[in-house]
């Protein structure tokens, strides 16, 4: 069965070190993805997710324009990020399980890991199957081509290289009609 992200009620968010003391919060306002599995567990799952990098929002104009330059996300050139993966349920005693697989940003692609922290699956008012998902991972953002930094007055970095993303994801049942339109964009 395929799924839809539902975007009204989803949040795709993250945090990165500034200072050495504080944390800047920002989020992506654009973004789709889009699940398939065919077992109520999702065991079998299989995840594609497209984030706009342009829509980055960390409440500060200046901050976010630096980031849709070329010293970050360079938005011009690379308008998209993206993520495939798998679900894996490791089975262990705490019952953690994950979503492993490849996230891309300006054309360098990781192994990425997010961990499944909650996983509920509920009927919506059409009888219908949904997921609600809380996911949690930390990627490199050097990696990623992400170098800019600068020292402080006080002699360290500005920007942490570590980023920690925090995402809460409600899939949908997707429409055959809505299925169809989108295998026809990504044509």
């Amino acid at each position: 069965m395929k799924f839809k992200l539902d975007t009204d009620r989803s949040e795709v968010q993250f945090v990165v070190g500034h200072l050495a003391t504080s944390g800047v919060k920002g989020k992506f306002t654009i973004y789709s993805s889009t699940m398939e599995t065919a077992a109520d567990d999702l065991s079998d799952a299989v995840f594609s997710v497209l984030i706009e990098t342009g829509s980055v929002d960390t409440n500060s104009t200046q901050r976010d324009k630096h980031l849709r330059s070329i010293d970050f996300f360079n938005c011009a050139k690379y308008p998209q990020m993206a993520f495939e993966g798998v679900y894996v349920n490791t089975g262990n005693i705490e019952g953690k399980a994950y979503v492993e697989g490849e996230l891309t940003i300006k054309n360098i692609t990781r192994n990425t890991v997010l961990t499944v922290e909650s996983i509920t699956k509920e009927i919506d008012n059409k009888n219908l199957p949904k997921y609600v998902l809380n996911l949690t991972g930390n990627v490199n953002r050097k990696d990623f081509g992400l170098r800019w930094n600068a020292i402080s007055e006080l002699g360290g970095l500005v920007i942490s290289d570590r980023i920690t993303m925090n995402i809460h994801a409600e899939y949908v049942v997707a429409t055959e009609h809505e299925t169809h339109n989108e295998e026809a964009v990504a044509e």
